[in-house]
């Protein structure tokens, strides 16, 4: 039998406990996780693509599992495998890799970045002139104005089997929320008219000025700037299914009264989880200790921001007829606690708001939204509450 040395067994046991899997070993041509502790759920693997065979499927036991190989450095090679493992309360699973290719997969993740074919006319933003057409790496002009048609949905998008979301490129940098009413991947095919609701769903958050939904921010003193001035920011594409989303956003020179700061945002999502993460890597900055900030829009249907402790995450969360329709809308913020968590008062922003702080150069976080009109909708409070810890607990 031909071994694939995939990784060594102390890295893939490291890869495993950062996921929360808790321990992993390599057996010949399988690989072994392990959910000790842990309630049923669906979790991330992912190990490094190292002498892995070309092609190759993955099962589990007889089922084929899909994954994906992602390109995290831009260089044209896969650098990373990533695929979804569906774990009972406290099972082992035994993953096989066989050296014959893998079998054709419907993707349940997208991310994009669409563009009009026509160079950019800061004057006539509203202008269409054919068919949209996708960028992978974009540097934003200093005069990209907000509201126009140029980008589709005005930034960079992305959706899974359950929902969509999207950030405003421009210098709002606000992010919004796509609920959906179908499992299918739709949004770079739908029309700009995403207000009304569709067959497929809607934009269903009136962001205004405020956090909307998870977007970062910094505290300085008694003040809470979101990401708006800045030297230049950058988007790239890092991996747009079948399976998960990843993007970066980089920005240079972000200035907040006199400092400033080089980030780059990181996002990624998984099918099957409502959940986008956002990891701030911080490159450069003349604040010694950074304190930064996210957020849920504000809304007089939800007032109450809900605050709890599940596992090692602060979670906060809002619940009621707050969607842009007047409709049931869940929305919700989790922040680990390592990260000197705290829950600040006042609505700066219209919005409620947790600050916390970057551990050896990175802050991350997770939001999340839950629409009344989703197929298998979470339909109370208390659901979305029960969902919420369930999803903290396993990260």
């Amino acid at each position: 039998m031909r071994i694939y040395h995939i990784l060594s067994l102390f890295s893939l046991f490291t890869t495993a406990l950062l996921i929360g899997c808790g321990g992993a070993e390599e057996a010949g041509q399988t690989l072994t996780f392990s959910n000790r502790g842990a309630a049923a759920q669906s979790k991330g693997v992912t190990f490094s693509t190292q002498n892995l065979p070309s092609p190759f499927a993955l099962f589990d036991g007889e089922n084929e599992v899909s994954y994906q190989l992602d390109d995290f450095d831009g260089d044209g090679l896969t650098d990373e495998f990533f695929t979804l493992v569906n774990f009972a309360e406290g099972e082992e699973k035994t993953l096989t890799i066989k050296p014959t290719a893998p079998t054709e997969v419907k993707p349940k993740a997208q991310a994009f970045l669409l563009r009009q074919p026509h160079e950019y006319e800061p004057d006539s933003i509203k202008k269409l002139t054919g068919d949209y057409l996708p960028l992978e790496k974009y540097d934003v002009p200093e005069n990209l104005n907000p509201h126009g048609f140029w980008l589709k949905f005005e930034g960079p998008t992305w959706e899974n089997d359950l929902v969509g979301y999207r950030v405003y490129l421009d210098t709002r940098n606000r992010y919004d929320i796509y609920g959906k009413q179908t499992a299918e991947l739709v949004l770079d095919t739908v029309g700009l008219d995403y207000h009304k609701i569709q067959p497929w769903g809607s934009d269903i958050l009136k962001v205004g000025n405020s956090l909307g939904i998870g977007s970062p921010a910094l505290l300085i003193g008694d003040s809470l700037m979101a990401f708006e001035n800045y030297e230049s920011k950058r988007f790239e594409l890092v991996a747009s299914g079948p399976l998960r989303n990843i993007f970066r956003i980089q920005f240079n020179g972000l200035t907040f009264r006199q400092d400033t700061l080089d980030l780059t945002v990181e996002h990624e999502m998984h099918a099957g989880h409502r959940w986008t993460e956002l990891r701030i890597h911080v490159l450069r900055s003349t604040i010694k200790n950074p304190v930064f900030a996210t957020g849920l829009a504000k809304h007089p249907a939800a007032p109450d921001f809900k605050v709890e402790k599940a596992g090692r995450q602060y979670i906060g969360y809002t619940y009621g007829a707050q969607s842009y329709h007047d409709e049931m809308l869940g929305m919700a913020i989790l922040v680990p606690e390592h990260q000197t968590v705290k829950h600040v008062e006042g609505g700066m922003l219209d919005s409620h708001v947790f600050t916390f702080q970057a551990v050896d150069g990175v802050a991350k976080y997770r939001f999340f939204a839950a629409w009344e009109r989703e197929p298998n909708a979470l339909k109370s409070k208390a659901a979305f509450a029960e969902h919420l810890r369930n999803e903290a607990a396993a990260w």
